[in-house]
């Protein structure tokens, strides 16, 4: 049985603590030769101590020969001292030999592991790698007055290894011998003794290390090959340490894929018993071509801070840009998102000064993007995020106040949307509950699933964290979408969009001009769910010249309202909100106006699904009551997302369609605009579930709309239109003549700037 025990963390050595030490990630890229090239994904030499970052400690102990009790001192070290992670773990006695012929002692372990796909970029199903992955490392084992045990785990399912539910891989050095070996563990590790207990012997080597006192050191290789499922161990043992990339006596080979196909998700470092444990120049790798020699850095772009969180009033927030490597760089600013709410006002040369405006509605999220052409690290996304406003309740003017009935759960998912670079890597995604009572959420990858993934968190309760992976984008920008269901949650479902950069830029083609402003807004009809939710509407002038528009609800105000975006210009997004119904199919209306516009006014229709079924009836001069339907005999046809936003780029999307009442339906799913771009791959028809596939060409002109239908005969909510918006590629850049620019989007313009 293992007890936590917590100690104070002194400046450089971490002692026992149950709480977890999370740090930042540090990721080294280099190239290294074995028995097949490798291109190390993580290199680690522990030379200081911010080495440890991405590191988490696990400290525990054992009791021998006693039921309860607690140590009085620490029983671990872990530190970094003369350029070596060291864990010295300790056997303390409780009870004398000389007073009881059977002593008792506390026994100390400690564990330090890290998220191997996050430090690597592997996936953590080690057989889903394309290439061999290669684990290599020195270790040395230094005994006190009883023999010392270690472990380097190469791959766990838990985070805490001694986890009596982890399975996994290590190399694994016993504490009644110097017996030493290439172990599949499947209780955790938790025994160390001279028989391996619960642990599967794919390579042993009985004498690897003394038994003694002596201070042995080890240089080690591992390579798993997901092809064939082979583990080769390479090592030697001596009084010194060797390159442990190229060392080559093969000690054995085995074949096992007991947990191959699984996630897991940690590796890292474990000292036990009594003694001291060192280790040195670990690296994970894989079978990619090396990296070419790097070239000088040249200009490298820098924006701080990187993201920014304000309050709900409005203000200003100061973008600070430097040039952190060599040569003469350039820069300019723009708004990618939120032009709505934010402006940049300008600044000295190194400042971006960026103002928003006061937040009335949902919490929000604008993107300023900072671009220095040839410089490393450009572009770079700011994310802008502003709180909701926190709304005064108007006092009652009675003398008793009415009590306040127990709210709904609400579903809050941030940011809402998010930008990121061409290059891999991660990001997060909020989830709470924002309501009252109870919550659970499940979350999917609606479009993307061939670059974007949700690593943890796709499901959960009142709170929850998204973390979300995303591949390097080597072609035109992209974009995925994640969409969270809470069911019985007002703002089910939610859809956030991931938009991702690109490294290839298309060439941009002239429009051909339209005489005035046109107004466009889309979609133009909405079908809605029953439950309360959100829906956008994008505001734009597809012809030329300036236009102002203004929005408002011309029919349906108790229900259907805009939160954001009633006004604006050429270019706008318009955020509505509608509260639940609870009682029959209703019809709300949004008329748009674009003054001097062609187009004008254009009206959108909201048709909201509801509880009971069918339009209210017309009373007669007698009326006579008519019995409801139970809802639970009504099927209700429900497709998400009803709409989504696509880059110019050509790529795929899914539509979840589902019967949220009761019985059975049959549905099918047709294109009814855009057949020439747009097209359904699978899942055209169905029954209660079912997943539309789509795929969309690459849009060389300006924006466009497609539509798909889905009819499902005697369900509510038929038929619904999935509407799509695909983005065009049209951005004109004026440069000067001075070799600075002026980047022109949405009216605004924004001047370049020096280093």
């Amino acid at each position: 049985m293992a007890d936590p025990w917590p100690f104070p963390l002194s400046a450089l050595v971490m002692r026992l603590l149950p709480a977890f030490i999370i740090f930042s990630i540090t990721v080294y890229l280099a190239t290294a030769a074995s028995g097949h090239s490798v291109s190390p994904r993580y290199k680690n030499a522990f030379q200081v101590v911010s080495d440890l970052n991405g590191f988490t400690l696990y400290n525990s102990f054992t009791r021998w020969g006693m039921q309860d009790g607690f140590p009085s001192v620490p029983l671990t070290d872990v530190s970094v001292r003369d350029g070596q992670l060291v864990i010295e773990t300790k056997r303390i006695l409780r009870e004398t030999w000389a007073d009881n012929p059977n002593p008792s002692f506390f026994i100390g372990r400690a564990a330090l592991t890290a998220d191997f796909a996050a430090l690597t970029g592997l996936h953590p199903a080690l057989e889903t790698n394309p290439n061999p992955i290669t684990w290599a490392f020195n270790v040395s084992n230094e005994n006190f007055d009883y023999t010392n045990g270690f472990a380097v785990v190469l791959a766990c399912s838990h985070p805490d290894p001694f986890d009596s539910a982890a399975v996994g891989y290590a190399i694994v050095k016993g504490v009644l011998n110097g017996r030493i070996a290439l172990v599949r563990f499947n209780h955790g590790l938790n025994d160390f003794n001279s028989g391996f207990n619960d642990m599967t012997l794919l390579v042993d080597l009985p004498n690897g290390f003394s038994s003694g006192y002596s201070h042995e050191h080890g240089s080690f290789s591992v390579t798993f090959s997901p092809v064939t499922k082979t583990w080769t161990w390479k090592g030697s043992v001596g009084r010194a340490y060797q390159t442990p990339t190229t060392v080559p006596p093969v000690l054995g080979t085995s074949v096992d894929s007991a947990y191959t196909s699984v996630a897991l998700g940690y590796f890292g470092f474990v000292g036990f018993n009594a003694g001291i444990d060192r280790f040195d120049n670990f690296s994970i790798g894989d079978g990619r071509s090396p990296s070419p020699t790097p070239t000088p850095p040249g200009p490298i772009l820098s924006v701080t801070p990187a993201n920014s969180s304000v309050a709900a009033s409005s203000g200003r927030v100061t973008l600070n840009v430097s040039n952190l490597g060599t040569g003469m760089m350039s820069y300019s600013g723009s708004i990618v998102s939120g032009y709505d709410w934010l402006s940049i006002s300008g600044g000295n040369i190194g400042t971006i000064r960026t103002l928003f405006s006061e937040n009335n509605g949902y919490q929000r999220t604008g993107v300023i993007a900072v671009t220095a052409n040839g410089s490393s690290g450009s572009p770079q996304y700011i994310a802008i995020s502003q709180a909701r406003k926190n709304d005064t309740p108007t006092p009652t003017p009675t003398p008793t106040p009415t009590p306040t009935p127990v709210a709904n759960p609400v579903l809050s998912v941030t940011p809402e949307n998010s930008a990121v670079a061409a290059a891999s890597g991660r990001a997060n995604l909020s989830v709470s509950n924002a309501g009252g009572g109870a919550m659970s959420y499940l979350a999917s990858i609606s479009a993307g699933s061939d670059w974007l993934s949700i690593r943890t968190g796709a499901s959960g309760g009142n709170s929850g964290t998204l973390r979300i992976f995303f591949a390097e984008n080597s072609g035109v920008q992209r974009t995925g979408q994640i969409t969270v269901m809470a069911n019985g949650a007002n703002g089910s479902p939610t859809t956030i969009t991931i938009t991702q950069a690109g490294k290839v830029f298309a060439p941009t083609p002239t429009p051909t001009p339209t005489l005035g402003p046109v107004l466009t807004v889309l979609p133009v009809d909405l079908s809605a769910a029953m439950a309360s939710g959100r829906a956008n509407f994008t505001v734009s002038n597809t012809g030329v010249g300036i236009m102002n528009y203004s929005a408002r609800v011309s029919e349906g105000s108790s229900w259907l309202q805009i939160t954001s975006g009633a006004s604006g210009g050429s270019a706008g997004l318009m955020k509505v909100s509608f509260t639940q119904n609870a009682g029959t199919q209703r019809t709300g209306r949004i008329t748009v106006t674009g003054n001097g516009a062609n187009g004008s006014p254009v009206t959108i229709t909201v048709t909201q699904a509801g509880k009971l079924g069918g339009a209210t009836p017309t009373p007669t001069a007698t009326p006579q009551p008519t019995p409801s339907p139970s809802p639970a005999s009504v099927p209700v046809l429900t497709v998400i997302p009803p709409s989504s936003s696509m880059a110019f780029g050509a790529g795929r999307a899914n539509f979840i369609v589902s019967n949220t009442g009761a019985g059975t339906i049959s549905y099918s799913a047709s294109i009814s605009a855009g057949s020439n771009w747009l097209q359904i791959s699978s899942g055209a028809s169905g029954g209660n579930s079912g997943v539309i596939k789509v795929a969309y060409a690459e849009n060389t002109g300006v924006q466009r709309t497609g539509q798909i239908t889905v009819i499902a005969n005697g369900a509510n909510g038929s038929p619904m239109t999935i509407t799509i918006f695909q983005d065009g590629n049209v951005v004109n850049v004026v440069p000067s003549s001075n070799g600075s620019g002026t980047l022109s989007l949405e009216g605004a313009s924004i001047s370049s700037g020096g280093n």
